[in-house]
């Protein structure tokens, strides 16, 4: 977790400073940290927590094994989106093998994920058992490897990555802040021009994202509306549970018509037919409004239901279990009812709560699903695999939301508590108001 990095970087070293009259560089290239054994993987998750802050690793012995999680690190190297990090490893042949595993193995599936997501690597192995014998001799030549002339500034690497952030991201670009200061951001909600709606909960308001990236305010006691999506009529439906109704703006004058009332509501989601979904976190159920009646029906219990999103062909309902680490899915029937409810993506979850917090999520029209969860954006495949984890951009809260807008549906749009973040993609967004698309097979 991020709390040992926080402690050293926040708390320790600005007290030495103090206390030394000592003045460290904040420059993270001008940083190294190092460790033995479970020194090691402490030293590494400050660097991999905070980059802005150290880019140097010397790792020795390290215990990346099933104790507390360590050995789930190499699956996150794999599938985060690569950091600027430099990092030697050493290890032996002769090093624990016990209950929680085997450390000549894990240093091995370490380097080769670093490998695999295009890191700076350096990496010597030995015949020695655990034991700081061998890290310490090569000391030296780590600390010029590290530091060498080549390498004053550490950087990613896309063209060695094999990392799926070569397959969704544009290299050179990220998070781009477009608006702060908000209570709570949510609700984001793409236009066909691009432009994107997104709600402030506890002010009761509702702000346009231009396509020039000028934020205006939109609409005014809006029920508390949170979850917003665009619907097939062209008006924008909100989740407006402050007021107890699903309500709809009109985009261009922003005139509010009320669509259901005495609800409970939190996310939503609007079909090309116009049938509405929506979750009732309060009373644990997913409830449905079909086209024109006014009412709202229960279709599943579900406790604790939180973001909803639909399929790129629309045959399915997604709809995520907020403290949990499963979003589900249902077949949609004919009728608009749901069947053969399953926990479908098995989403990652921080080592410290085990909560994924699974928020709000769109698809891509080739099937990818787009989640907000705890760790940052999580993508995934169709048979419910995560492919890659965008870490939320540093100081910025939990990510709540996500949406695809922009001109050609490339942006993604973020909502991460008190701001609003934009990134370009090669995925282009499925607009649920639009007539469903069938998203190509997937692969392994």
């Amino acid at each position: 977790s991020e709390r040992y990095s926080q402690f050293l970087i926040d708390e320790l070293l600005p007290h030495i400073e103090q206390a030394h009259s000592v003045k460290f560089s904040t420059d993270p290239n001008q940083r190294g940290i190092t460790g033995a054994s479970s020194g090691a993987i402490c030293a590494f998750n400050v660097a991999w927590h905070r980059p802005d802050s150290f880019r140097r690793v010397y790792s020795t012995i390290g215990t990346y094994v099933g104790l507390r999680g360590g050995d789930e690190i190499p699956t996150h190297i794999r599938k985060t989106e690569p950091k600027p990090l430099r990092i030697f490893l050493q290890d032996g042949e002769n090093d624990l093998n016990i209950y929680g595993g085997d450390w000549w193995t894990a240093n091995q599936m370490m380097q080769r994920a670093f490998k695999f997501s295009g890191y700076e690597l350096k990496h010597e192995w030995g015949k020695g058992r655990h034991s700081r014998k061998h890290g310490n001799a090569i000391f030296p030549d780590a600390m010029r490897w590290l530091w060498h002339s080549d390498a004053a500034e550490v950087k990613t690497h896309y063209d060695q990555c094999r990392n799926e952030a070569v397959r969704f991201l544009e290299p050179g670009e990220d998070w781009q802040l477009l608006s702060d200061g908000h209570g709570w951001a949510e609700g984001l909600a793409a236009m066909p021009d691009g432009n994107v709606f997104f709600t402030d909960v506890p002010a009761s308001r509702i702000y346009r994202i231009g396509t020039d990236d000028k934020v205006e305010l939109f609409a005014e006691n809006t029920g508390r509306a949170n979850g917003l999506r665009l619907g097939p009529d062209g008006l924008l439906y909100g989740a407006a549970n402050g007021a107890g109704q699903i309500a709809a703006w009109d985009p261009k004058t922003a005139n509010r018509t009320v669509v259901a009332e005495g609800v409970k509501c939190n996310d939503l989601v609007v079909r090309h037919d116009g049938t509405v979904y929506f979750t009732n976190p309060a009373d644990n159920k997913i409830m449905i409004i079909r086209k024109g009646s006014g009412q709202a029906v229960v279709v599943d219990n579900f406790r604790n239901p939180n973001g909803l999103t639909m399929s790129a062909d629309q045959t399915m309902l997604f709809v995520g279990h907020f403290p949990g680490r499963f979003i589900y899915s249902y077949t949609i029937n004919d009728n608009g009812t749901l069947a053969n409810k399953q926990q479908y993506y098995y989403m990652h979850v921080p080592s410290n709560s085990l909560e994924g917090h699974l928020d709000g999520m769109c698809v891509s029209r080739d099937g990818w699903l787009v989640a907000a969860t705890e760790l940052g954006v999580q993508i995934c495949d169709q048979p419910g695999r995560v492919h890659l984890i965008l870490p939320k951009p540093r100081l910025a809260k939990r990510v709540s939301y996500t949406a695809f807008g922009g001109k050609d549906w490339k942006t993604l749009y973020i909502a991460t508590g008190n701001r609003v973040y934009k990134r370009r993609t090669k995925l282009t967004g499925a607009q649920p108001w639009r007539t469903p698309v069938k998203p190509p097979r997937p692969q392994l």
